[in-house]
């Protein structure tokens, strides 16, 4: 890697945190929401 591609990823870090965590949130709310596929079934 150069310079400039870790200079890019240090300012990325916290965007891809922030969106880590607000997949996590979104995985727990679909994991606690009915599935769909069983009630259908």
């Amino acid at each position: 890697m150069t310079w400039t591609t870790l200079r890019g990823a240090a300012e990325l870090a916290p965007y891809l945190e922030e969106l880590g965590q607000q997949l996590l949130g979104a995985a727990r709310t679909l994991g606690e929401a009915p599935n769909h596929e069983e009630a259908d079934q």
